[in-house]
């Protein structure tokens, strides 16, 4: 069977941090620059967050 082209399956929905995460790719320079970041965005979720792996 052939592996699919999707990082999480066909059939899996995409986790909703990705929504996030398109947001704020897309932002442009004055955009970040008006960003503000609420409480909690340097919290650790989960142990390992800091982790280096390698990306395609």
């Amino acid at each position: 069977r052939r592996p699919t082209t999707t990082p999480h399956g066909a059939a899996s929905p995409r986790p909703s941090w990705f929504d996030h995460a398109d947001r704020l790719a897309a932002l442009d320079e004055e955009a970040w620059g008006r960003l503000r970041l609420g409480p909690g965005w340097t919290t650790r979720a989960t142990a390992g967050d800091d982790e280096e792996v390698r990306t395609p």
